[in-house]
């Protein structure tokens, strides 16, 4: 039996408000595919097909292998780019979440800004579809009426990651692009 609107937002408040870190692998609808693995305070790891991009909160890092060029510039807390450490840690705190759709299988959760002046990176409203055990299988963000779609699979909450993972060295005879 599906569970009632308060039930379901009440289970996701409950997973999601006090997430300190998040793991999963992903696809967006172009076919773009990785992994994150993100730490509340702006730190993450993406790993895409032919890069990563590392931020320790301070820095980020842009690693292109093929090219043995690393670009490197400041973290910024107030940019607009959409990206999923940023739903995870800033607009699911802040937006507002209404139950949209539950089913046996899957429930829909809409998050909005609580004002016209509080919306995030252009991002008007986010949409997420929970599986049974309440974790987020799709997030679709909208931003001016586009979306963008990410599909995550083996989302984990709450995992250890050493600081390690949210730093990076520049290989000796890379060459560097320091924008900060």
């Amino acid at each position: 039996m599906p569970l009632s609107a308060r039930d379901a937002l009440d289970a996701f408040r409950a997973k999601y408000t006090k997430l300190k870190s998040v793991a999963c692998s992903f696809r967006d609808a172009s076919g773009m595919r990785g992994t994150l693995k993100a730490r509340k305070g702006g730190l993450y790891h993406v790993a895409l097909s032919d890069r990563s991009i590392i931020c320790d909160g301070k820095t980020v890092w842009n690693v292109v292998p093929r090219t043995k060029t690393v670009m490197m510039n400041t973290y910024k807390t107030t940019s607009d780019d959409v990206s999923l450490e940023r739903v995870f840690f800033l607009m699911l705190n802040i937006y507002r979440p209404t139950l949209v759709s539950t089913s046996k299988q899957t429930s829909t959760i809409r998050l909005t800004a609580p004002r016209a002046d509080a919306v995030i990176a252009n991002i008007e409203q986010i949409d997420l579809t929970l599986d049974r055990k309440n974790m987020i299988t799709t997030v679709s963000v909208n931003e001016y009426g586009t979306t963008t779609t990410w599909h995550l699979s083996k989302l984990v909450l709450n995992k250890s990651m050493p600081p390690t993972t949210f730093t990076y060295s520049v290989p000796v005879g890379w060459q560097t692009v320091d924008l900060r």
